[in-house]
């Protein structure tokens, strides 16, 4: 599955992109990245250092079905896109107002 990243929308603390394999939409990717705050809290509770505007972790909102190989090759793509999220990807599925854990990565 070939899969393409577009910035959608940025703020001080999040950035999210539309994910589409070819010319097909399949969800929003939000990374969350570290504000000064958080990094004094992962630098005094995980002994973690991150830098402002770092990723930490991420969403993924799909909005197709994908079976479990469409799932790990996104989970693959967004942990190699940004390596500081590895571990820390959550796919879920989007039904309206509902979403429904699929996968952690790894």
């Amino acid at each position: 599955m070939t899969l393409d990243l577009k910035e959608h929308q940025r703020s001080e603390d999040t950035v999210e992109y539309v994910l589409s394999s070819g010319n097909r939409e399949i969800g929003v990717l939000r990374l969350f990245l570290a504000t000064k705050e958080e990094i004094e809290s992962f630098k005094k509770y995980l002994k973690k250092k991150l830098k402002v505007g770092q990723p930490f972790s991420a969403k993924v909102f799909l909005n197709a079905d994908l079976d479990d190989k469409s799932l790990d090759d996104v989970l693959r793509f967004v942990e190699e896109r940004f390596p500081e999220t590895k571990g820390k990807v959550y796919l879920l599925k989007r039904e309206g107002e509902r979403l429904t854990p699929l996968k952690l990565g790894r």
